[in-house]
């Protein structure tokens, strides 16, 4: 057990801690309350890859001196969209709490729960790659983003050709820097 912390990164653990407060949110608050949760996370991810650009150029005209505007704007796309869906999700689900079915609602829940943590772990990893240089120990010595990565190609596939050949850009040099020789092994090859 003692080999697992040397293992992980920052970048893990947090992703680690994410997937197992998602787990025991998803007990607490129910599988349909999660759906909507990852409803909004797929539609801000979607949001974010499609106008951040728009919105990083008016952040830039207000605030001049704004560190990073791309990823200022991609994160409040993001959490807009999220908390929105969130919303009609809580109040959803106190329509079924009445209906005396929270009890599988809770165990669904937590199912939902992991699943979102994953979503949300891959569009972490997939920000900070867009973002970062794979010399970022950060992102450059991770255990799981590597893997993450590889689901997140799937995702990018909603956003506009000039995102996704950014993104395929630059997953290719994480890629490369990954499975380069003693850097952190990427997932294995597709067959």
């Amino acid at each position: 057990m003692t080999a697992i912390p040397s293992m992980f990164n920052g970048l893990d653990w947090v992703l680690v801690a994410v997937a197992g407060v998602s787990v025991i949110r998803g007990l607490w608050r129910g599988a349909v309350s999660q759906v909507f949760g990852i409803l909004g996370i797929g539609a801000g991810f979607v949001l974010a890859l499609n106008f951040h650009t728009p919105v990083a150029a008016r952040l830039t005209e207000a605030f001049k001196d704004l560190p990073r505007p791309g990823l200022v704007a991609m994160v409040t796309l993001f959490l807009l969209a999220w908390v929105v869906f969130a919303v009609v999700g809580h109040w959803l689900a106190g329509l079924l709490r009445k209906t005396g079915l929270s009890g599988l609602d809770r165990l669904l829940g937590a199912l939902v729960g992991f699943a979102k943590a994953v979503l949300i772990a891959i569009i972490i990893v997939s920000a900070l790659v867009f973002f970062f240089s794979p010399k970022d120990p950060l992102i450059g010595r991770s255990k799981l983003a590597p893997y993450l990565q590889e689901m997140a190609a799937f995702l990018v596939r909603t956003a506009p050709p000039g995102v996704r050949r950014q993104f395929d850009q630059k997953r290719e040099e994480f890629q490369k820097f990954w499975l380069a020789p003693g850097n952190v092994q990427g997932p294995p090859a597709a067959t």
